[in-house]
């Protein structure tokens, strides 16, 4: 048995095939040895997606399309070096020309046809660096599905899902650490795609501090909360004009392009009609949940 589970860990990866949030991407490269890395990190968005819910039937998360094909390629000066994180400060260019997005940041280069569904990218042979370009591409992809990537934590509690924004020392990741006991689907980057009518919250792999690195799951939405920290826990529903201020100051979004920021607009707009936005103030500890539920 250890002979044989030795061979496949040996074994070359070429492609890999993922899914977040119903979009699968399919990833192909001859660099067998970073591709297991990448297989590694990504593994648990390789099986089946999983609607979390008390109900007994489950919504519909719609049909995925055919998969994105992404080639890449790494950075021959660099084949060597492994290295965790970046040093140097990472600007990005995000720029738009005959119906495909160009990636420029000092990591990688990248360019994606969303509408014929392939991308390239050559990255440096860095896990972060890959990841970084993973989510520019799921960003992109997501405007034009109705959806977008949101800088928030994201549980699940008992069937229904809560998102949390705020600035830096807010509180996100405290949410996250005093809910492991439920699911806790991202500390760092939530997804929410627009399926049907209603929108739907995914986990996602884009991991922050705590790297709890759950499954591939999704839920509806019970409600999204603007974190405060305050002496008192106390919730308030915000108007729509300021439920749409605070949803775009989180939303990830790295192109500049008219047509597409009329699109996240749009979208943000869709949302905040169908989903109850609040500011929940509250003291760094667990009672929060006792209020929202």
């Amino acid at each position: 048995m250890d002979k044989v589970n030795a061979v496949e860990k040996n074994k070359a990866v070429n492609s890999f095939q993922l899914e977040i949030g119903g979009i699968p991407i399919l990833i192909k490269s001859e660099e067998s040895s970073f591709m297991s890395l990448i297989a590694d990190k990504y593994q648990a968005f390789a099986a089946p997606i999983l609607y979390l819910t008390s109900k007994e039937n489950a919504l519909s998360a719609s049909q995925p399309d055919p998969p994105i094909k992404l080639h890449m390629n790494i950075r021959q000066v660099e084949k060597q070096k492994q290295p965790d994180m970046l040093e140097e400060e990472l600007w990005i260019n995000v720029s738009y020309r005959d119906d495909r997005f160009f990636i420029q940041r000092p990591d990688l280069e990248g360019e994606i046809d969303v509408s014929g569904r392939v991308a390239r990218v050559t990255n440096r042979a860095a896990v972060y660096s890959f990841d970084s370009f993973l989510r520019i591409l799921y960003s992109l992809i997501l405007v034009q599905e109705g959806g977008f990537l949101l800088h928030a934590p994201s549980v699940v509690k008992h069937g229904r899902g809560y998102i949390f924004m705020g600035r830096s020392g807010a509180g996100k990741s405290t949410i996250a650490g005093y809910s492991t006991q439920y699911e806790v689907l991202s500390d760092e980057i939530s997804l929410i795609k627009k399926v049907g009518d209603q929108y739907l919250l995914y986990s996602t792999p884009f991991w922050g501090e705590q790297e709890i690195k759950g499954g591939n799951f999704y839920s509806p939405i019970h409600g999204i909360y603007q974190l405060k920290a305050s002496p008192e826990t106390e919730i308030r529903k915000l108007q729509t004009k300021e439920s749409l201020c605070r949803l775009m100051e989180n939303i990830l979004y790295f192109a500049r392009v008219p047509f597409l920021t009329k699109q996240v607009f749009q979208n943000c707009l869709d949302f905040i009609y169908k989903t109850n936005l609040y500011e929940l103030t509250f003291q760094k500890n667990n009672h929060f949940w006792e209020i929202i539920g």
